[in-house]
């Protein structure tokens, strides 16, 4: 074992990561980036982002119906904006003198729903991936998931008790987002008091026609076993941060020894067996979830309700902890995926930011009841800290030419270290005037695509 990691009075130890120094030409990047971030209106915002990619186009009925007039578009942002920052229908219609209140309901009752939230984030994850900018800013086939902790100040079926973050006997849900290393979010869930790990899974799936997705990271609450065994046949290379990670069992094969300190930590062993006999039940599963049959969250669901009596969780289990075992070795073994790991959850806290920043009405409570609302609120927020990752990227992207041109010299891999999910500049608060010849300023996104 490499001499990072040494193991006393039966405990493995790891030796805290060196912090890397950070480059005088990435602290100067940085001031200058930000020095040349103009404050916005997210209401401006929302305009010029729609104007670059027309996202507000995929807003249609079930039946497929959408308004064409400009008081249709100025109705609509103005919907999103009330759902995805909390404010409500009744609030932003106080803040938004020339917008028509009934007009803006029914853009929220009709045009609003889970399938048109969800395009306007593929629609923003699509553009954003194909700017220059992004390939600078992270590596495409890697992800990250994490979720966001609201109090609940009503009762609801998927509130749960969160002592460990807030008051005693406060309820609680939990916006639990999935995240691209270059910047945008294609996911955005709601759940209570189940485990973060039975998200995981469909949202990788659903995104990998438009993403390459081959690593994940994700933290303590987003793991199992079974999500181990699942995403390693779907060829994705789970690394979560788990915390105590020295507390966790580690599974040998019959009929082979370990020896040496670290023997006690292999504890199991694997049933080998198990796992060849329930094979082809194994492999019809990942058929039906590829195809969309059934979901990886509901499977988890009714497995787990009688686990020790299902042999085909069972064998997934045991496959899961084959998978397991060989990502602790190598986190063990591997700083740099260690530290890999821990910017990748660092980038994810940072999205966390961005989006309490912009869900900031009510609070930042839950007040609705309904799953469905609920559900919308969290696509609707996921929407705007899309549009302003893209309006950062350009604005990025513009201020590296112009410090180009003065001399400065820019090396992509400096970057990495440039939050895309800056958002002091960035002003939710106030009324909201929308100006829509904003929309025809599609200069500084065109010239983006030239890096």
């Amino acid at each position: 074992m490499a001499s990072h990691v040494f193991i006393e009075g039966g405990r493995v130890h790891l030796k805290a990561l060196e912090a890397t120094d950070v480059p005088q030409s990435v602290e100067k990047l940085r001031e200058d980036i930000d020095s040349n971030m103009l404050d916005i209106q997210l209401c401006d915002l929302l305009l010029e982002v729609d104007g670059w990619v027309d996202f507000s186009a995929h807003c249609r009925t079930l039946a497929g119906h959408r308004g064409r007039a400009a008081e249709f578009d100025r109705a609509l942002l103005t919907a999103l904006i009330a759902e995805g920052c909390n404010l409500g229908m009744t609030k932003m219609a106080s803040l938004t003198p020339s917008s028509n209140p009934r007009l803006v309901r029914r853009m929220h009752e009709h045009y609003l729903y889970r399938d048109t939230l969800q395009a306007l984030i593929d629609e923003l994850v699509k553009a954003q991936h194909h700017l220059p900018i992004a390939s600078w800013l992270g590596d495409e086939t890697v992800s990250m998931s994490d979720g966001m902790r609201i109090a609940s100040r009503v009762k609801t079926m998927r509130a749960a008790y969160m002592p460990a973050h807030f008051a005693p006997g406060e309820r609680a849900l939990v916006i639990y987002t999935h995240v691209s290393h270059q910047g945008p979010a294609f996911s955005a869930q709601v759940i209570g008091d189940e485990r973060d790990a039975t998200c995981v899974v469909d949202s990788l799936l659903d995104v990998q026609s438009e993403l390459p997705i081959r690593e994940h990271y994700t933290d303590t609450h987003g793991f199992t076993e079974i999500v181990f065994g699942l995403l390693n046949l779907f060829g994705i290379d789970f690394c979560p941060r788990i915390k105590g990670v020295h507390h966790q069992q580690l599974y040998r094969p019959p009929g082979v020894r370990v020896s040496g300190s670290f023997a006690e930590h292999f504890a199991g062993t694997l049933n080998i067996e198990l796992i060849r006999r329930h094979w082809d039940d194994i492999v019809r599963v990942l058929a039906s979830i590829r195809r969309g049959i059934t979901s990886c969250r509901l499977l988890c669901q009714r497995l787990s309700s009688y686990a020790t009596q299902n042999p085909l969780y069972r064998a997934l289990r045991e496959l899961g902890r084959l998978i397991k075992t060989d990502f602790i070795l190598r986190y063990y073994d591997d700083p740099q995926l260690r530290r890999r790991i821990h910017v990748g959850m660092n980038r994810m806290e940072s999205f966390n930011g961005l989006m309490r920043h912009l869900f900031y009405g009510r609070q930042g409570h839950n007040w609705e009841r309904d799953f469905e609302e609920q559900a919308n609120r969290a696509s609707a927020l996921a929407v705007l800290a899309n549009a302003v990752v893209l309006w950062n990227s350009v604005q990025q992207t513009t201020i590296v030419k112009q410090l180009r041109a003065s001399g400065f010299k820019i090396d992509s891999k400096d970057f990495l270290r440039v939050t895309p999910y800056a958002h002091g500049h960035v002003l939710p608060y106030g009324q909201y005037i929308f100006d829509m010849r904003r929309r025809r300023n599609r200069e500084a996104f065109v010239q983006a695509h030239d890096l």
